[in-house]
């Protein structure tokens, strides 16, 4: 009895056993049938503002079961963001902000998503054009689906940072000829060409080409050389271009580029033309020539520059001009005449060409030469604000008639976050020999070397010490390019610092000391380069001329390619001109004798536009030169202004 209740009770324990067993299993089963929900969203990791982002999000069922519907998927536009597209697959129903709008952008899927079903979104974002480089921009995308298994896999996010945008593409205006000669005191190699990037944005001419003439009766004909990839002018900087073999004023500008070729013994030739072809397309970027030059009809630009037949060994360049005309940008007209001015050093005359050269000096600069500032960069006023700024101590007047001294002294401010070694001011206007009389009674100046002068409390109760300044460069250095007459157009002057640095928010208080040959109405205008260091390359020495520290030897300059001779087709531009933006310069102007006429400070804050631009345009369609052509083209295609 008692055994046959023991068996019973065994058999109703197995039982009960199994159905625990039977209970876990099917328990286990339901488990890993289910649906399973996950979203995933893609970006570039890096974005530019202006431009439209584009955002792939990927909706997928990566459960073991189907998974019904409703289910829905959110994206909220992140700030600085803006709609513009979105892309998807039925049977998802999605409405989205106004075009150009912020919001939210819903999609939904009544139906069914089949195990490791999914569905792929396209969104498209536009990111504002103020949002400055180094922002954060995130996004998320979520899914939600009352049946969802798995919410931890339910959102996604991308994260993007806005990059530097890319310089727009080149065009006419963008790269200027600001500076160039052909031979020199040091031979007919003694030769450089000075590119300015004329605009804010940096100028990329990787691949593209300057183009000369060559007479030689071996060649006869065009000849091209190519800059090498990677190749950048930072915006409103320099590049510089010459023959090393003979190059003269390494002391003064380095050399970026050299041109020597065993194909060819002089690349350029006095009295031919040059000009930037670009690197896809064949277009003019600038050009400039002289009357019969070689294939002259192609690089001239309006006039030609006058040949000469002869020149004296002296230091000479012919220079971009500057001026009130184009708020002191450089120059350009289409009309290599008006636009060039011929500087020298002794301003003696140069056979064959009827206007004699101003009293100047070559100031070729590149890569590794002081930056040039603008007005808000670093900025002018008067020493004394409470005198009149023809009044001393900001004018002082030594002498009297056609003899003598003036003294202009200014205060400079560093505006800009970089500490200043070396601080320059080169003239971009002044009244001095040679110069086109425009004012009358025109006084006649010369720019020298000055010493330090006076230290006085100011009105502000600032102290006050004014410094001198150096003539670049002065007989004592033995640099070039020497000027023995003293300063002119094109001369630069640099601040007497010694030891001194002039920190971000710091002032410094200079003179500029200007011989009297003649006494009138003057004009003296500068601008401000400066820098960490600046050297002169002597022999095998280096002297600092800024008298702070030993800089390293300068760079070899790297060898342009791809010698081309023969023609190459020019086509017209159909890109947008730059227009101008606040330029460098700080200026100084009025007569020498006291007058009535008061003491003039032209500090431009904006470029001056030709109101009758379409009128201009006419008539440069009707010039005969292939260069000016191909850059008048360009300007008309979109009707932007000349400057």
């Amino acid at each position: 009895m008692n055994e046959s209740r023991r068996r019973n009770r065994r058999i109703v324990l197995l039982v009960f056993v199994s159905a625990i067993l039977l209970l876990g299993i099917n328990s286990r089963a339901s488990a890993q049938a289910t649906g399973d929900l996950t979203v995933v969203k893609s970006g570039p990791s890096t974005v530019v503002a202006g431009t439209d982002v584009t955002y792939t999000l990927s909706v997928t069922n990566v459960g073991d079961t189907d998974i019904p519907g409703p289910t829905t998927l959110t994206d909220t536009l992140p700030a600085n963001m803006t709609f513009v597209s979105e892309e998807h697959f039925d049977p998802w129903v999605c409405t989205a902000p106004a075009v150009g709008s912020a919001g939210t952008i819903t999609c939904a899927n009544p139906n069914t998503i089949f195990q490791e079903g999914g569905s792929v979104f396209t969104f498209v974002f536009h990111l504002a054009a103020d949002v400055s480089p180094g922002t954060m921009i995130s996004n998320t995308a979520t899914i939600f689906n009352a049946a969802d298994s798995g919410p931890a896999n339910n959102s996604s996010t991308t994260t993007a940072t806005v990059g530097t945008p890319p310089p727009p593409p080149l065009a006419a205006r963008n790269v200027l000829i600001s500076e160039f000669r052909f031979s020199g005191p040091g031979g007919n190699q003694d030769d450089y060409v000075e590119l300015y990037c004329n605009r804010d944005t940096n100028c990329d001419i990787s691949r593209m080409s300057l183009r000369t003439y060559d007479p030689d009766p071996m060649v006869a004909g065009d000849i091209s050389m190519t800059f090498l990839s990677s190749t950048v002018i930072p915006g409103r900087q320099f590049l510089l271009v010459g023959d090393a073999r003979q190059y003269s004023l390494s002391s003064y500008g380095i050399l970026d580029f050299d041109v020597p070729n065993p194909e060819i013994p002089d690349f350029f030739t006095d009295n031919q033309g040059v000009q930037l072809i670009g690197a896809d397309e064949p277009i003019v970027i600038d050009s400039v020539g002289f009357i019969g030059g070689g294939n002259q009809e192609q690089y001239i630009e309006g006039t030609g520059l006058q040949p000469a037949s002869s020149r004296p060994a002296d230091q000479y360049a012919y220079v971009r001009k500057r001026g009130t005309e184009t708020a002191g940008l450089p120059q350009d007209t289409d009309n290599n005449s008006n636009d060039f001015v011929l500087v020298s050093v002794t301003a003696a005359a140069h056979s064959g060409i009827t206007t004699p050269p101003i009293l100047g000096a070559p100031g070729p600069k590149g890569l590794t030469s002081p930056f040039s500032y603008n007005s808000a960069q670093v900025t002018a006023s008067l020493v004394q604000p409470s005198a009149d700024a023809h009044a001393s101590p900001n004018f002082v007047r030594t002498g009297s008639g056609n003899s003598g001294t003036i003294s202009i002294r200014r205060s400079f401010t560093n505006n800009t976050s970089q500490t200043f070694e070396y601080l320059s001011f080169r003239v971009i206007a002044i009244t001095t020999t040679n110069s086109p009389n425009t004012l009358g009674n025109q006084s006649e100046l010369h720019l020298v070397t000055s010493p330090d002068a006076e230290t006085f409390q100011n009105s502000q109760g600032r102290t006050v010490v004014i410094r001198g300044t150096v003539l670049e460069y002065d007989p004592i250095c033995g640099c070039q390019p020497a000027q023995p007459n003293g300063g002119g157009l094109n001369s630069t002057v640099y601040a007497d610092l010694g030891e001194a640095r002039v920190n971000p928010g710091n002032t410094i208080d200079v003179q500029f000391l200007l011989n009297v040959l003649h006494a009138g109405f003057y004009r003296f205008y500068v601008y401000v380069e400066a820098g960490p260091i600046r050297a002169a390359q002597i022999n095998d020495s280096v002297v600092v001329v800024s008298k702070s520290r030993t800089p390293a030897q300068p760079p070899t300059p790297r060898k342009m390619i791809n010698l081309q001779r023969g023609s190459r087709s020019i086509g017209p531009i159909g890109k947008r001109p730059k227009s101008g933006s606040p330029v460098p310069t700080k200026s100084f102007g009025g007569p020498v004798e006291p007058a009535a006429a008061p003491l003039r400070v032209w500090i431009p804050s904006e470029v001056m536009i030709n109101p009758k631009k379409r009128t201009r345009k006419r008539r440069l369609r009707r010039k005969s030169s292939a260069a000016l052509r191909a850059k008048a083209e360009a300007r008309n295609r979109e009707g932007k202004p000349e400057n």
